[in-house]
């Protein structure tokens, strides 16, 4: 099952794979104009599951600042609070470097692919 969500300019898009693995791409500019939107949306889609495994996909992302970086924070915390399993993949160096530069828990796991920087990502 996958839903997408159109909001503004940013967008996401929920596929459960099996009961509590959910998968979330994220789609777009993950910015100050898009977050709350995304959030208020997304994390009361989030709540309504029994969660097992949270994966974050960055990979449709053209834009990502502090703000994106408050939205996988928020995501991871639904996350852990249901001792559920939280990564992400496909993050782009530089998504890494705003993750790294807001103490994201960078022992957290990020997948390696990292893609080529071919946008205007702060």
């Amino acid at each position: 099952m996958a839903k997408l969500e159109q909001l503004s300019s940013g967008s996401y898009e929920i596929s459960i794979k099996e009961k509590g693995k959910i998968t979330i791409c994220l789609i777009g500019r993950i910015d100050v104009e898009t977050t709350p939107s995304i959030l208020e949306k997304l994390l009361s889609e989030i709540k309504s599951h029994s969660l097992k495994s949270v994966i974050v996909d960055l990979n449709h992302v053209s834009y990502f600042d502090d703000f994106g970086a408050l939205v996988v924070s928020e995501l991871k915390k639904i996350t852990l609070a249901n001792s559920a399993k939280f990564s992400i993949i496909n993050a782009r160096s530089k998504t890494k470097e705003i993750l790294s530069i807001v103490n994201f828990d960078t022992d957290q796991k990020i997948d390696s692919l990292t893609k080529k920087d071919s946008s205007n990502f702060i």
